[in-house]
């Protein structure tokens, strides 16, 4: 049976400016290039639409651009029960947080928006709504990054998105 909690333990919330059709997710402020290159292989291979290598998690959105996506950061002290209900897509992969930061940004260059989170080997549960949009200049993507420990990580999808 899963230990699981009924609550966060922490949440934070912020906005992302993500761009390039990809919100980049990392326990490191300084990832190297070739992380986020492959991570970003990953993702455009995968039936996931997510790739998570080095250390970087790159997970690929429809939109080219969201400004000031709202993301919450949930830290929980033990897997979360799953909650898939109102989101478009959601998957899990592995994130290592060597420091007590995770670091958020979109692709080409886009600065990295920082959250407290434990160190430790985690996994990061990644849900995402508002993909359903008839005018794409009023895209709004929200976003939740469940993150808790555990020492063997895994990419899963949990819930597609009917739109790829």
């Amino acid at each position: 049976m899963l230990n699981q909690e009924t609550s966060p333990q922490r949440v934070t919330q912020r906005t992302v400016l993500i761009d390039h059709h990809t919100l980049y997710i990392c326990g490191t402020d300084s990832p190297t290039p070739m992380a986020e290159e492959k991570a970003t292989e990953d993702a455009a291979n995968s039936q996931e639409y997510t790739g998570s290598r080095l250390g970087v998690i790159a997970m690929q959105v429809p939109m080219q651009t969201y400004v000031n996506a709202p993301v919450t950061l949930e830290e929980w002290g033990a897997e979360p029960p799953v909650d898939d209900d109102g989101w478009d897509f959601v998957v899990e992969a592995d994130l290592p947080l060597p420091g007590d930061r995770v670091h958020m940004w979109g692709g080409g260059g886009t600065e990295p928006v920082e959250f407290e989170a434990r160190s430790g080997v985690h996994l990061a549960r990644i849900s995402a709504r508002g993909y359903m949009i008839s005018d794409p200049r009023k895209a709004v993507g929200e976003f939740r990054v469940q993150v808790w420990p555990c020492d063997h990580g895994h990419l899963r999808l949990i819930k597609q998105w009917p739109g790829w």
